[in-house]
């Protein structure tokens, strides 16, 4: 077996050279009770190879050996100062990768020694080549809660990338391994912000803001409290994204410096200006035509901008174990928050990782952040949402395109039908949608349409107008003509499927209109801004109008925080569709419209 080197107890052959091992069977039975199964059987190769080699039993125990071997005395001294000697003299089996005297020539018995060299070289349970058989690579635990790399390239086996001898010392207890060098220790991705010489204080102050303890179990035990109950520690971030205060997992982390850190804030700070409280609210009954006050360049505004874009920077630094970014598949990798860099490499280029106990790191003075592909992203609003929807002088069903001739190009396959209640220009059939998590950023506006056939397969669909052209004035159909004009002489029909439309766009405005609200509708977009065409759903085929080209939003109004409470700010981002019919326009069309979503796309500049 590959996970752990095997320990044969049970299984001992009773050849000749083996003898002497069955005459001290009761105490290699004890030391199996205690240790060797709770490895089950998969320490027998270890101690066959061991056995094999020596041709006879072990009689020493793991401190027995140290002592007698001169080339361990300044280990053996820091294990004798640290305690450590009473730990190697419990009845468990352990695996010690000593190094040499010359490995500790320029290591003195400081504070650190228990945990940075003793702890950091020895391990419970046997290890070697048996481990590697099918695997090239194993983490093994240390007696610091600290990991270590066993390798194999060839057959060269080693431990923290220091070769391992080929004849270890074999004791009752254990096995030991002569090393050249002493391991590095390594402090995990929380240690080495703690401790980075305030290198990386603005990531760990982030950080650290968020510690607390809690009575639920978890890994690191603190204390207790008053009445005597367990306290654990508890950090929301490493919850949400990773707990870098463990050992037992791996992640990659880009790791900003001071500097890093005001770099992008200073480049992501815009985007999250955003404006404060309510001041005054008088919007009317049953209007959708918003009159309202908010505070703006305030304290309360400020704090909401600081908290978005500290908590933006620290949220997409970590990956899971040690992705592949020069050919991950898909050429995309996700974080631990779920968002998703495209084209990685970038990330790493001209950067050499270092390496944490729990995975590795780069110290960054640049954080590679893309805008859109983290934090400045598409926002969809699929119309059949009731959430933040509002309608007047409207009946609202959701249809399903499932069974219709445009299933595959209806989001979703749903989609809004909004029909009329009134036939009156000035009460046209209206519906608004709260726009969440805009940034304060320059997006193009679209809204798509879908005709009847979307969910009745027997609609009837457009068809164009027949016309002539007029020889003189005339009148036809009521309408004026000059001569040389094309009149229709037979209207199209729609089957009530075809409408015009227009929106308004509502939004926390820069300056307050003349009535003093800054929260207010905008004129009416009834025309393509590029080509000045009016917007007129097509009764035969799914139709995408462009309603803003590069539309700037000065403020944020974004609730998309992990951290914060729900609805900390309310959407005050809000686009209203509704029919744009003249008397004229319902000669030939109707007023239901079939909304299938509406969609922001960020400008990236």
């Amino acid at each position: 077996m590959a996970i752990f080197a095997r320990i044969h107890i049970m299984n001992l052959k009773m050849n000749s050279h083996m003898k002497t091992i069955y005459k001290q069977l009761p105490r290699f039975l004890f030391i199996a009770a205690v240790a060797g199964l709770t490895c089950h059987a998969c320490q027998d190769a270890e101690w066959d190879d061991h056995y094999s080699a020596s041709g006879s039993t072990a009689t020493a125990s793991l401190i027995e050996l140290l002592r007698s071997h001169s080339e361990f005395s300044n280990f053996m001294t820091l294990l004798e100062q640290t305690g450590g000697d009473s730990i190697l003299a419990y009845d468990q089996t352990f695996t010690v990768f000593a190094p040499t005297n010359d490995a500790l020539a320029e290591f003195g018995a400081t504070e650190g020694a228990m945990t940075e060299v003793v702890k950091n070289h020895v391990a419970r349970y046997l290890y070697g080549s048996s481990n590697l058989v099918d695997t090239t690579y194993l983490r093994v635990k240390m007696l610091n809660g600290k990991y270590q790399e066993l390798t194999r390239e060839g057959s060269e086996i080693c431990f923290a990338g220091i070769p391992l001898p080929s004849n270890p010392l074999i004791a009752t207890n254990g096995i030991i391994y002569a090393l050249n060098k002493k391991a590095q220790y390594y402090g995990n991705l929380w240690e080495i912000l703690a401790n980075g010489t305030g290198r990386y204080d603005s990531l760990y102050h982030y950080i650290a803001a968020f510690n607390d303890t809690t009575t639920t179990k978890s890994a690191v035990e603190v204390g207790e409290n008053n009445r005597g109950q367990k306290l654990y520690f508890h950090n929301q971030w490493m919850k949400k994204y990773g707990a870098i205060n463990l050992e037992d997992s791996l992640y990659t982390a880009f790791l900003p410096t001071n500097e890093g850190w005001n770099v992008a804030y200073a480049a992501i700070s815009p985007y999250f200006r955003t404006f404060g409280s309510l001041i005054e609210d008088r919007t009317p009954t049953s209007s959708f035509n918003y009159r309202r006050s908010y505070e703006t360049d305030t304290p309360v505004s400020d704090s909401l901008q600081d908290i978005h874009t500290r908590e933006t920077i620290a949220r997409d630094i970590l990956f899971r174990r040690r992705p592949d970014f020069m050919t991950p598949a898909g050429d995309t990798l996700m974080t631990t928050s779920g968002d998703t860099y495209h084209h990685p490499a970038y990330l790493v280029e001209g950067l050499t990782p270092q390496t944490a106990s729990n995975g590795q790191y780069y110290s960054v003075d640049r954080l590679p952040h893309h805008a859109d592909d983290l934090f400045l992203k598409t926002i969809k609003i699929e119309a059949e949402k009731s959430a933040g929807r509002e309608f007047l002088y409207a009946t609202l069903t959701n249809r399903s395109a499932a069974e219709g001739n445009l299933r595959d190009s209806v989001s979703n396959m749903q989609f809004l039908e909004v029909v009329n209640t009134s036939t009156n220009n000035l009460t046209p059939p209206q519906v608004v949608f709260n726009v969440p998590n805009v940034l304060a950023a320059k997006y193009n506006i679209y809204a798509v349409f879908v005709p009847a056939q979307a969910f009745d397969t027997l609609a009837v669909g457009y068809r164009q107008p027949d016309t002539i052209v007029c020889r003189r004035d005339t009148v036809i159909n009521r309408i004026q003509y000059h001569a040389g004009d094309e009149a229709v002489i037979k209207y199209p029909y729609y089957d009530a499927d075809s409408t015009k439309v227009c929106f308004y766009l509502s939004y926390v405005h820069e300056q307050p209109n003349s009535s003093g609200y800054n929260m207010y509708r905008d004129d009416k977009i009834e025309s393509d801004p590029d080509t000045g065409e009016y917007f007129i759903t097509k009764g035969y085929e799914t139709t995408t109008f462009l309603v803003a080209r590069n539309f700037q939003f000065p403020f944020a109004n974004y609730s998309g925080s992990a951290f914060a409470e729900k609805d900390v700010q309310a959407v005050n981002t809000k686009i209203c569709v509704a029919t744009n019919l003249t008397n004229a326009d319902k000669r030939t069309m109707g007023y239901n419209m079939r909304i299938d979503y509406l969609i922001l796309e960020p400008v990236i500049e």
